[in-house]
């Protein structure tokens, strides 16, 4: 940041940088005491429907008084830079206590028991983390309990599950940031793995890309978002029993995360373990009720199985929450259109249409509602959309039940070598 001054904060140094983010230390000059800024990507706040969102979940958040939370203090705008005020903590991330060697039991159980406090005093207030891990857990000096970023995994979770982030953008700062990461410590596990999923998922380039998980996962083997990341390769080449197992260690490693309960959820689908993707999600709604992607992916369940007032009932659902995306809709529009109600399948595929016209919106779900229309010609028109843009559905092409009408087209194949699969 080139001033050194923002609203009534003066600007002291940057602590901390990352994709959702920057933080500064920094004084508050009117109450004279030293604060954390984390100033937020205009990408997370460029749409209003998300911005709202987030700002609300903010406010809940700032609400809770409790020793074991960290304390946000406001919520504000300068020259167009949405940012957050918070507690300033000296000390270290949980993460880093536990990379620095071996924690004592009787340590271990203090940190775990006002951790809990701490969530249990959030949830009283209906807020849930969503991101709870050692990364977001400070110690104090005194080794007091600091649960951060309260408020922001929900913006976080949102900003990446409903894609409200163009993909040319994501897969343009994607790389940036793993290149940029390679060239200062090409030893650190957590930018190869970025840089693994660049390659997955924007240039198919799956066999370096596994090894770049593979190299990530050895030098950083409690790098969750690689196992994660590395599981969703696994499952889209088919290889389900291997994504089973990496998911699983990943949520050995965060347990309550609601983001990889619900990805296990979705590698069951795919395997063909309905009832056990069922389980899952479930349990995702469970812990979150107002998390709309798992109603997407729920219904899909049922509509696999055949059960269709069903799936129309949870899509439905999931269509009332406020932070709902394209997908859910298309899933509502793919289960109209198989139970014969075209005209209501029609009408979402007009209010998606119009909401691109507002925001970007995901090609994946025209291509759902399409299939259920019998309309393979446009089916694979979006399907060609989402390839020159680098959706991320387009990777499920080849283990999707809905899709398994098209493989005998020659137009399938094509779009499978395209992506190198």
């Amino acid at each position: 940041m080139n001033k050194k001054n923002i609203s009534h904060y003066k600007i002291l140094e940057k602590i901390g940088e990352g994709g959702m983010g920057v933080v500064y230390k920094a004084e508050d000059t009117k109450l004279r005491r030293t604060v954390a800024l984390k100033f937020l990507p205009a990408e997370l706040t460029r749409d209003e429907e998300a911005k709202e969102r987030f700002v609300q979940e903010a406010q809940a958040a700032a609400a809770i008084d409790h020793p074991n939370i960290c304390i946000i203090y406001e919520i504000n705008e300068s020259e167009g830079k949405t940012f957050i005020s918070m507690a300033y903590i000296k000390g270290q991330s949980l993460k880093e206590k536990i990379a620095s060697g071996p924690v004592e039991l009787e340590e271990v159980l203090d940190i775990a028991i006002h951790t809990a406090e701490g969530l249990k005093e959030a949830h009283e207030n209906g807020i849930v983390h969503r991101d709870i891990k050692p990364a977001n857990i400070m110690l104090t000096k005194k080794g007091q309990v600091k649960i951060m970023d309260f408020g922001l995994a929900d913006a976080y979770a949102t900003f990446g599950f409903y894609h409200w982030w163009p993909f040319e953008e994501a897969r343009s700062k994607s790389k940036e940031f793993a290149l940029k990461g390679l060239e200062v410590d090409d030893t650190v596990g957590e930018t190869h793995g970025a840089y693994a999923s660049y390659l997955a998922w924007s240039e198919y380039r799956w066999a370096e890309a596994e090894n770049e998980f593979e190299k990530a996962i050895e030098l950083s083997p409690s790098d969750v978002e690689a196992r994660h990341m590395y599981a969703h390769l696994l499952e889209c080449s088919g290889r389900f029993d291997e994504a089973i197992a990496e998911m699983g260690m990943a949520l050995e490693l965060e347990p309550l995360s609601i983001i990889l309960n619900h990805c296990m959820g979705n590698i069951l689908f795919f395997s063909g373990d309905n009832k056990g993707s069922i389980d899952m999600f479930q349990k995702t709604i469970e812990m979150d009720p107002s998390f709309p992607i798992q109603y997407f992916w729920l219904g899909r369940v049922y509509l696999h199985i055949g059960e269709l007032q069903k799936a129309i009932e949870i899509f439905e659902k999931g269509t009332k929450f406020p932070a709902v995306n394209a997908i859910v809709s298309g899933g509502l529009g793919l289960a109209y259109a198989l139970a014969g109600r075209d005209e209501d399948a029609k009408k979402i595929l007009d209010q998606l249409e119009k909401l691109s016209k507002e925001k970007y919106v995901d090609a994946y779900p025209f291509a759902y509602i399409y299939m259920g229309l019998r309309d393979k010609d446009k089916a694979f028109e979006y399907l060609e959309k989402c390839f020159e843009v680098g959706d991320m559905y387009l990777l499920y092409l080849p283990i999707d039940p809905i899709f398994k009408e098209l493989h005998d087209d020659p137009r399938f194949e094509a779009l499978l070598k395209k992506m190198g699969l």
